[in-house]
């Protein structure tokens, strides 16, 4: 079955193109002129994807996604911005009104291309996600026999801040925030192989990464501060040079010229040692 993907801009030249392009990649496409004309569509059919302008009449794209994304009947819906407003306080608006994406005019064919089809084949993960917080992964099943009495039972606790993490996906997007959760995962993975540790791994978006493992109380805090520099240069390489300058993510708030500075997405690791266990 064709997946469909209504498109809502009040251009009828970037609607026709929009069209062709996405019909010649295999798509179902409708297209909506106004807010209003929209929500008479979704009560009729629900897509696999909503591609929302930010200036349409009766309401605007800022609305119509909030609204979307309050509705239970539409939530899961993924919502893409596309809009020649590319203000650092507009991206982070369009994001905080629930869009999965937002991309600015004039865009390329292959990156829009390259949204589409992830947010398409991403459909409903991230509301899962939101849904069911906690993710078990386990590298190797269950835990060594010791080889030593030296070893210990090690909770290690890698913090984050959930605010930053929160403003990471609204400014950077979906497909980076998962860029960035893989390489994480990736870099724990690669260490506790090199060490030939077998972990229990627990994520939790609201405060981070925590690990479970058995291992001598010396080798496992050298591998914890190996890790975590690791992890926060990985995830020092996804932010802009004008966010890495100021330490932060720097926005304003729709409607306000006040602005706010949101410390950098980094890991701050604790450890709790449980002897004989």
């Amino acid at each position: 079955m064709e997946k469909r993907i209504l498109i809502a801009d009040d251009s009828e030249e970037l609607c026709e193109f929009l069209r062709a392009h996405l019909q010649s990649l295999g798509y179902e496409v409708q297209t909506a002129r106004s807010g209003d004309e929209v929500l008479r569509l979704l009560d009729r059919e629900i897509p696999d994807l909503l591609i929302l302008d930010v200036m349409m009449p009766k309401p605007n794209g800022f609305q119509i996604c909030r609204k979307i994304k309050s509705d239970s009947r539409f939530q899961d819906i993924p919502v893409m911005m596309l809009t020649a407003r590319s203000r650092s306080e507009d991206v982070y608006w369009g994001k905080d009104c629930g869009a999965d994406e937002y991309l600015t005019k004039p865009f390329r064919t292959a990156e829009l291309e390259r949204r589409v089809n992830h947010l398409i084949s991403k459909k409903k993960t991230a509301r899962k996600q939101q849904q069911e917080p906690l993710r078990w992964v386990r590298f190797e099943k269950g835990f060594p026999k010791k080889t030593s009495s030296s070893e210990e039972t090690v909770h290690c606790f890698l913090k984050w801040n959930s605010r930053s993490a929160r403003i990471f996906r609204k400014k950077y997007g979906e497909i980076q925030f998962e860029e960035a959760m893989d390489g994480v995962f990736e870099i724990i993975r690669v260490f506790l192989k090199g060490e030939e540790m077998t972990a229990g791994i627990e994520f939790q978006e609201a405060t981070g990464i925590q690990l479970l493992m058995q291992a001598d109380r010396v080798q496992v805090e050298d591998l914890t501060r190996k890790i975590t520099f690791h992890l926060n240069h990985l995830l020092r390489s996804f932010y802009s040079s004008e966010d890495l300058q100021k330490n932060g993510v720097v926005f304003k708030k729709y409607g306000s010229k006040k602005e706010s500075r949101v410390p950098l997405l980094k890991f701050e690791p604790t450890l709790n040692f449980f002897p004989g266990c």
